[in-house]
C-alpha cells in the first residue's frame, strides 16, 4: 500500500510541478465556470445542476490530457522498465497512477466548491444533492480514468492516446443521450440503458447513492484497471507464461463475477437518499398513513416491454417506490407486477380496470413511427378500485397514491365549508384546482349565508371566506364570530381594493370584511403593497409590441421560518395584495398574533383611496420601504382566524404557474384542521428553491469572484511552488 501511496504522491507533484498542470487547470476550470455563469442566473434556480450537467463534456477532454502520460511516456522514455526493477508490482504502478489523476481531478473540483457557498449566499442549496454530485463526479472522473490509463498502456504514442480517449469518452457520453437511444430498437434500447455511462451519472447527481449506479462505475474502473495491469505483465512476461495465463483467466473470471453482481444488484433495492428533504424517500405523511391502514390494499403495475428508453429510469423508479410502501406497510400493501406483452388475458384486465395504452413516437430507420406500451397502476382497496393509467413522471407519484391510499380506505373526514351569498369567489369557477385537491383530502361544502335560515353544520372543521365583494349582514357576521368563539377556525382572504377587470386599475371593496378582523387585533389596509427587489417578470402588450417588466405588485412573498419548513415552501406569488398591520404589538410578542407572510425588507404600500393606477411603469418612490405583513395567525380565544391580504393567489389561473401557492393553500387548511397535508408530496421533487439576489452587484461579485478565483489561485500557487523549486535546486547541500 505504501508503494501506491508514494507512486500517487509523485503523479500529484508531476502535474503541480509542471507549468502545463496550471495552465491545463486553469482553461478547463476557467471555461466550465464561465459556461455554468451564462445560465445559472437567468434559470433563477438555487442549484449546481447546470455545472455538473456540463461536466461530462468537460471530463471528455479534460482526463485524456492527464492520462495521455501515465503509461505511455514511461514506456517511450524507458521508465518503464527502470521502475518495475524496483521492488514494485505491476499492480501498484497501475493503481498509484490511478489514484495520483484522481487525487488531481479530486483538488480540481475542491475548487469548485466556493461556487456553492456563494450561490447559498442568495438561495438556499440542498448540501445532500451538492454531495451527490460531487461522488457522481468523482466516480465518472475514476472512470474516464481508468479508460485512459488502459489506453495509455496500448499505445506509444501520446498524440494517439489524447484522441482514442477523447473518441471513446465521447460516445461514451453520446450513446447515454435521447437522440440516440431514440433510434435503437426498443428490445436493446432497453438493455443499453443500463451500459451507458450518462444515464447512471444522471442518476447519482439527483442526490440519490444507487447501489446499481455506483457498483455500474466501481465496475467500469475494475475492468479498464485489470486490462491495463495485463498489457503491463505482457511487457513482462511471455504470452505462454503460467503467471501471465493464469492471470488472464483470472481477469476474464473478474469480469464474469463484476457482470453477475451487476445483474443481481438489478433486483436489490439498496438505495440511500442524500437529498435535505428526502424528496425521494416515502415521507412522514405516506408513513403514517401506511400504518394506519385498516386492511390490505392491493396494487398492480402494468407494463409492457415495449417502452422507450426514457420512461425506463421511470419504471425503475416506480418499482422502488413500489418496494417503499410495501416494506412500511408491515404487509398492508401487496404489490403485484404484470406484463402485458404477449398476454391478450392481462391486456383486457387491464383495460377493463381503466389503465390504458399510450402510443409514443420512435425513430427507426431514420424515421418517426408511433409504437404503443403500457405503465399504470390499479389500486384496490375492499373492491374498491381507483387507477393511474399512464406514469408519465415519477415527481407526483407519491402524492398520487398516498391521496388514492387515503380516499379509499379513510372513511370519516373533516369538512371545510366556503361562505356563498356575497360575492365570494367560488370553487366551480375560480378555485377549481384547489377545490378539486381539497376534494381529495377534506369533505368539501358550500355554505349560503344570505340565507335568513341559515345553520352552521355542527361538525364543521374550518369555514373560509374568500374575497367578499357585497354586503355582509349582521346575522351572518354574529354567526362567524360565534363560530369562532366556540373553538371554530376561519380562514379569512380579505381583498380591501380590487382590480377593476381589463384595466390595471385598482379600487375600493367597501365589502371586504376588512372591518371584521379589527375585532381580533389587526387591520386590513386599503392599500396595495409592492416589493421593488422580490417580484415576478410579466408579458405587457403596448400596442403591437410585446416586451417583459418586472411588475412589482406580484410580489415573490416570503413565507416565516416556521411555515418555510413546515411546508417546504422558498416563497409564493401574492398579487396585488393588501397589507395587514398589527394593532397591538403586545400580541405579536407573546405570539397570539403571528405573522405567516411578509415581503422582504424592499416592500412598500400605496394607499388606494380612489381609482389608482398599477402600471408597471408606475414609479416606486416610496421614502420608506421596508417589511409589510400580508399573512397573519391569530389566537382567537378558543378559536383560530388566518387573515390574508389576497384572495386571487389560489385562482386558476394563478396556480396553473405558481403551484406553490397550491401548496400554501392546503397546508394552511391541513393545519387548521389538525391534519397532515398531503400536497406538499407533489413538489417534492419538482419544486425548485429560488436565486434572490439583492442586486446586480451581487451577481457580478459571485460571477467574476468565482471566475478570478480558479484563475489567480492556481497561478499564485504554480509561481511560489516553481520559485521555492527554483530556490532549492541552488542550495548547496553539505
Amino acid at each position: 500500500m505504501s508503494n501506491i501511496l508514494i507512486i500517487a504522491k509523485k503523479e500529484i507533484n508531476h502535474y503541480f510541478n509542471n507549468p502545463v498542470g496550471y495552465i491545463v487547470l486553469i482553461v478547463f476550470l476557467a471555461v466550465w465556470e464561465f459556461l455554468f455563469f451564462q445560465s445559472v442566473f437567468l434559470a433563477g434556480e438555487a442549484s449546481l445542476r447546470i455545472l455538473f450537467a456540463l461536466l461530462p463534456w468537460v471530463f471528455i477532454f479534460l482526463i485524456p490530457i492527464l492520462t495521455m502520460q501515465s503509461i505511455c511516456q514511461e514506456k517511450n522514455s524507458g521508465t518503464l522498465e527502470l521502475l518495475l526493477t524496483h521492488p514494485l508490482q505491476e499492480i501498484e504502478v497501475i493503481l498509484g497512477k490511478f489514484l495520483g489523476g484522481l487525487g488531481f481531478i479530486i483538488i480540481i473540483l475542491v475548487l469548485t466548491v466556493p461556487i456553492g457557498i456563494a450561490i447559498n449566499t442568495i438561495g438556499v442549496l440542498d448540501w445532500g444533492v451538492i454531495a451527490g454530485q460531487y461522488a457522481s463526479s468523482i466516480l465518472l472522473a475514476a472512470a474516464f480514468l481508468a479508460l485512459g490509463i488502459f489506453i495509455s498502456a496500448i499505445f506509444t504514442s501520446q498524440i494517439s492516446v489524447v484522441l482514442v480517449s477523447i473518441i471513446v469518452n465521447l460516445f461514451l457520453v453520446l450513446f447515454g443521450m435521447d437522440m440516440v437511444t431514440m433510434r435503437l430498437p426498443l428490445a436493446i434500447a432497453e438493455y443499453w440503458e443500463q451500459l451507458t455511462i450518462l444515464s447512471h451519472f444522471n442518476v447519482l447527481t439527483r442526490g440519490v447513492l444507487d447501489a446499481k449506479d455506483v457498483l455500474y462505475f466501481l465496475s467500469i474502473i475494475t475492468i479498464f484497471l485489470s486490462w491495463a495491469y495485463l498489457l503491463l505483465l505482457g511487457r513482462k512476461f511471455d504470452k505462454q507464461h503460467s503467471f501471465y495465463r493464469n492471470s488472464k483467466i483470472g481477469i476474464i473470471l473478474l469480469l464474469g463475477i463484476v457482470i453477475l453482481i451487476n445483474t443481481i444488484v438489478r433486483y436489490v433495492p439498496l438505495r440511500y437518499d442524500l437529498t435535505s428533504d428526502k424528496i425521494y424517500s416515502l415521507s412522514k405523511i405516506t408513513e403514517k398513513q401506511l400504518l394506519s391502514l385498516p386492511d390490505v390494499v392491493n396494487i398492480v403495475l402494468y407494463t409492457s416491454d415495449k417502452l422507450p428508453p426514457k420512461f425506463q429510469l421511470i419504471l425503475r423508479d416506480t418499482k422502488d417506490l413500489l418496494r417503499d410502501y410495501q416494506a412500511l406497510s408491515k404487509g398492508n400493501v401487496v404489490v403485484k407486477y404484470k406484463n402485458i406483452s404477449g398476454n391478450s388475458e392481462i391486456a383486457k384486465e387491464a383495460s377493463q380496470v381503466g389503465i390504458t395504452e399510450v402510443q409514443f413516437n420512435i425513430i427507426e430507420s431514420e424515421e418517426f413511427k408511433i409504437q404503443s406500451g403500457y405503465l399504470g397502476l390499479s389500486i384496490d382497496f375492499a373492491g374498491v378500485k381507483e387507477v393511474i393509467p399512464f406514469i408519465e413522471n415519477t415527481n407526483q407519484l407519491e402524492y398520487q397514491l398516498t391521496s388514492i391510499i387515503k380516499k379509499l380506505t379513510v372513511t370519516k373526514k373533516n369538512k371545510i365549508a366556503f361562505v356563498s351569498g356575497h360575492g365570494e369567489k367560488k370553487l366551480e369557477e375560480d378555485y377549481r384546482i384547489w377545490g378539486q385537491e381539497l376534494k381529495n383530502q377534506f369533505e368539501v361544502i358550500e355554505l349560503k349565508m344570505d340565507d335568513k335560515n341559515f345553520t352552521m353544520p355542527k361538525d364543521l372543521s374550518v369555514l373560509v371566506v374568500a374575497g367578499p365583494t357585497q354586503e355582509m349582514d349582521s346575522e351572518a357576521r354574529v354567526a362567524i364570530k360565534k363560530f369562532i368563539a366556540s373553538g371554530g377556525r376561519v380562514l379569512f382572504l380579505i381583498d380591501p381594493t380590487l382590480i377593476i377587470p381589463g384595466s390595471l386599475q385598482a379600487a375600493v371593496n367597501p365589502f371586504s370584511l376588512a372591518d371584521l378582523a379589527l375585532d381580533y387585533g389587526v387591520v386590513v389596509n386599503s392599500d396595495i403593497v409592492y416589493d421593488v427587489k422580490f417580484n415576478e417578470v410579466l408579458r405587457f402588450n403596448k400596442g403591437n409590441i410585446v416586451y417583459l417588466l418586472p411588475y412589482p405588485y406580484w410580489m415573490k412573498a416570503k413565507l416565516t421560518d416556521d411555515i418555510q419548513k413546515r411546508f417546504k415552501l422558498d416563497y409564493l406569488v401574492l398579487p396585488w395584495a393588501s397589507s395587514i398591520s398589527i394593532k397591538d404589538n403586545t400580541k405579536l410578542a407573546s405570539k397570539e398574533i403571528q405573522p405567516l407572510i411578509t415581503t422582504s425588507k424592499f416592500g412598500g404600500n400605496r394607499e388606494v383611496l380612489k381609482i389608482t393606477s398599477v402600471e408597471p411603469e408606475e414609479q416606486f418612490s416610496h421614502p420608506i420601504l421596508g417589511q409589510q405583513y400580508l399573512g397573519v395567525n391569530i389566537k382567537a380565544g378558543a378559536g383560530r382566524v388566518v387573515i390574508i391580504g389576497d384572495s386571487d393567489f389560489l385562482t386558476d389561473s394563478f396556480l396553473q404557474s405558481t403551484s406553490q401557492n397550491l401548496v400554501l393553500g392546503m397546508g394552511l387548511l391541513s393545519d387548521l384542521t389538525q391534519e397532515d397535508s398531503l400536497i406538499s408530496l407533489s413538489l417534492k421533487q419538482s419544486n425548485l428553491r429560488s436565486l434572490q439576489p439583492t442586486d446586480f452587484k451581487q451577481v457580478l461579485l459571485i460571477k467574476y469572484g468565482n471566475l478570478a478565483l480558479v484563475v489567480f489561485l492556481p497561478l499564485l500557487v504554480g509561481v511560489w511552488r516553481l520559485m521555492r523549486r527554483r530556490k532549492l535546486s541552488k542550495k548547496i547541500y553539505v
